[in-house]
């Protein structure tokens, strides 16, 4: 699934010549314009979670409504915001923005990583009212990987 996606999207995202996907990320990061770059970095996200549906729940999403959808939610993101999520920093990479949620609500970050080859992996959590002032986060190491 996620090897057609990237092959759809060639023009954008050249996925060759890349042994290992830290190796492609990496480089693509430090070479995208920073609107291709919110378009990977959303596309990684949606193929992840239709890769959950299709593992977790058996339901199977065709390669092209993966990139409709990535490019529906940059669209809806960009329409709300009334800007990206990526921005330009002065050292010449890119900063992933946070936004403070709507007044009234929390927001909730969370997070996890793996060491596939030594079974471990971690997760976190970070809790932020609308003001942006931290409310609670925690971390979890845990032996053992998905």
């Amino acid at each position: 699934m996620a090897k057609e996606c990237w092959s759809r999207m060639n023009k954008v995202i050249n996925p060759d010549g890349y042994s290992s996907f830290a190796d492609w990320i990496h480089d693509n990061i430090k070479a995208l314009h920073k609107d291709d770059l919110s378009l990977l970095i959303l596309l990684c996200w949606n193929i992840w979670q239709r890769r959950n549906d299709k593992v977790w729940r058996r339901v199977s999403t065709s390669t092209l409504q993966i990139i409709e959808r990535t490019f529906a939610y940059l669209d809806e993101w960009r329409k709300i915001t009334g800007n990206d999520c990526i921005v330009a920093s002065a050292n010449g990479g890119f900063t992933v923005k946070w936004f403070k949620p709507h007044p009234g609500w929390t927001k909730l970050n969370v997070d996890v990583a793996l060491v596939v080859t030594g079974g471990k992996m971690g997760f976190g959590w970070i809790l932020r009212d609308d003001q942006g002032l931290f409310r609670g986060a925690k971390c979890t190491p845990w032996r053992g990987a998905f």
